[in-house]
Parts: structure tokens; sequence; C-alpha cells
């Protein structure tokens, strides 16, 4: 958006350019406008996983972060006969409630889920050491192989302390 007069304070998209033609999108807060560059306050991890960065950039390389309006969020919860709006999520059922060893090791770590050439597991647990636990079988739903994967994560955890 080069034609958008960014001020201070104004939240913003930073299209950041990575190698190989890569664009990777990073939430910033404008500081201050001149007329060649603006300058951004964002944060850009680096491999530490720290990185609170204020960048000089072109405004092109800037998009302005639309808030929806309160009325556009209204319109979306109102039901239309088919079936009754549902409830928000109580916090009982919340993820990291749920799931907290998930919840906990997706800080650090990762999971996968789905099926690969590579092996037989349906859910694995990784880190930067490599593979920390993987399931055993099938499951009949997805919940069941989240509820085994938080397990072995507690399982792991518990072995390695």
């Amino acid at each position: 958006m080069p034609d958008h007069a960014f001020q201070r304070g104004d939240a913003v998209i930073w299209l950041k350019q990575a190698g190989g033609g890569f664009v990777f999108p990073v939430s910033a807060t404008v500081v201050a406008v001149t007329p060649k560059r603006v300058t951004i306050r964002a944060e850009d991890p680096d491999e530490k996983g720290e990185g609170i960065v204020i960048r000089h950039v072109n405004r092109t390389s800037l998009q302005a972060k639309v808030q929806p309006s309160r009325a556009v969020r209204a319109r979306r919860t109102v039901s239309r006969g088919r079936r009754p709006a549902k409830p928000p999520p109580s916090a009982a059922d919340s993820f990291e409630v749920r799931y907290p060893h998930i919840a906990s090791w997706v800080q650090d770590g990762w999971i996968e889920m789905g099926r690969d050439d590579c092996g037989r597991s349906f859910v694995r647990a990784l880190d930067i050491g490599g593979l920390v636990w993987e399931s055993d079988g099938p499951y009949a739903s997805i919940d069941e192989a989240l509820g085994a994967l938080d397990a072995g994560i507690a399982a792991w955890l518990e072995e390695m302390s």
C-alpha cells in the first residue's frame, strides 16, 4: 500500500523479504515516518527466539493492519435459522486445559500429525534432538490421538527429569 499515510502508532504488517524470494508477514508498529522510509518496531525472533527489532523499511513493504469493526463481528455471530449459534468454549474446554503437555511442548518443540511415506505413526512429538514420541496405532478420533500424544509427552518428560 504505497499510498497509505502511515502514522506513528499504526499497527502494520511488514512483508519481510527473505532469501529465495520468500516473504514473511511480521506484525509491527510504526515508530516514525520520513519521506522515504517508515521506521517500525517488530518482534522478529532470531535463532534464540528473541528479538524486538527496529527497522527502517520502504513503505511499499508495509500493509495497514485492518481491525474488523464490531458491527462486522456481530454480524458473523447472527444465526440464519439453520442452527443455533455455538456458545463460546468454556475455560474447561480450552486446548491448554485438555492437553497441557502438548500446549507446553509446542513452545520449544513441535508435533506432526498425519501419515507420511517414512513411518507408520499418525502423530509424533519432536524437538531439536529428533523424535521424542510417536503413536503406536490407529485412533478412533483426533481427540483420542491428541490424548495419547499428551500422555506420551508427559511420560517422556517424567523419564527425562
